[in-house]
């Protein structure tokens, strides 16, 4: 009998049953969830917050290969509202650092000017829409293969911005716990939701971004898709995200249509650069530029590797 075989074999003569068929138990916390009645638990937030929420309609929007946005479906769904003098939740628990409070403390309001940055104009580009269709079209398989190809189908659609909501979040987000408060408790957002949310893998390789030396570049330890991105790079006159990409796609009669002297690996490590900088992870101060530090990540990906897209894209919105 194995040193592992004689402790299971001990933890299961223990009278105080540490280990049973079920295998080891784990305390948990007891979710607010829990704690609600079933009438609370429908339409799956609770009646006494009704003050704080509207109901609307989402609409998805598809961008067309001339640049119009068009209807694709829509939703009911279930929004917050924006503080507003004459309304203050008193019931959130806490001494939380919070927008909210500091509004009704100081009597003040949001600001006409207040607005969300709109979508990066690359993003409805019908040059890029084209290029992205094209690599959904035809790189299914190896999309699938690193668990990107839902997050890459639902970046060609445009969404709408509701100010309100926007507002809203603001106002109960705590910049100290990284977590949203409300009068019926505490939310967080996990990697599970952004995950389903967006379709950005959690498990895999770990993503970082780096550009590589030169003598690591021109050696065998980086591939050859890698030092060609590399290359394109180094000859493009602009690095804005638009340049980069007439670089593998041309117009044509009709349309658009890939460059015949782009190989298949290249093509589509090309766009999945682009994708990296201009959609999931954008820098505020260079977000219409690809980034040279994702030509690896790119590369590896387009041979089907998987990466840990979720965790630095939940990293940056809790820094927001």
């Amino acid at each position: 009998m194995d040193l592992s075989s004689k402790t299971l074999e001990h933890l299961r003569c223990d009278h105080r049953d540490a280990l049973d068929k079920s295998g080891p138990k784990i305390a948990r916390h007891k979710s607010i969830y829990d704690n609600l009645t079933s009438a609370e638990k429908s339409p799956y937030i609770p009646l006494h917050t009704e003050d704080m929420v509207y109901h609307g309609i989402r609409k998805c929007c598809e961008i067309s290969s001339k640049g119009y946005p068009t209807d694709r479906s829509s939703s009911h769904i279930s929004l917050l509202r924006p503080f507003s003098e004459n309304e203050f939740d008193n019931g959130i628990p806490g001494n939380f650092n919070l927008l909210l409070k500091r509004m009704k403390n100081e009597r003040v309001d949001w600001d006409a000017s207040f607005n969300i940055r709109a979508t990066p104009t690359h993003l409805q580009d019908p040059i890029w829409l084209f290029w992205l269709r094209d690599v959904l079209s035809s790189f299914p398989s190896m999309l699938k293969k690193a668990g990107i190809y839902s997050a890459i189908y639902v970046s060609q659609f445009s969404y709408t911005r509701n100010i309100n909501v926007f507002k809203a979040f603001l106002e109960r987000w705590s910049p100290d716990t990284n977590t949203f408060h409300a009068s019926y408790g505490e939310l967080g957002f996990s990697l599970w939701d952004l995950h389903r949310i967006s379709g950005l893998p959690i498990l895999g390789e770990f993503y970082e971004e780096y550009a590589p030396t030169n003598d690591i570049l021109y050696s065998n330890k980086i591939s050859s898709t890698c030092c060609a991105l590399f290359g394109i790079y180094a000859n493009n006159n602009s690095k804005k995200l638009g340049h980069w990409t007439s670089y593998f796609v041309e117009p044509s009669e009709d349309s658009f249509q890939r460059r015949q002297n782009i190989s298949n690996d290249v093509y589509l490590a090309g766009f999945l650069a682009s994708w990296l900088s201009g959609f999931v992870l954008p820098h505020s101060s260079n977000s219409n530029e690809v980034r040279p530090s994702t030509f690896v990540v790119a590369s590896k990906m387009a041979r089907g590797s998987i990466f840990s897209l979720a965790v630095p894209v939940l990293a940056c919105l809790s820094m927001l």
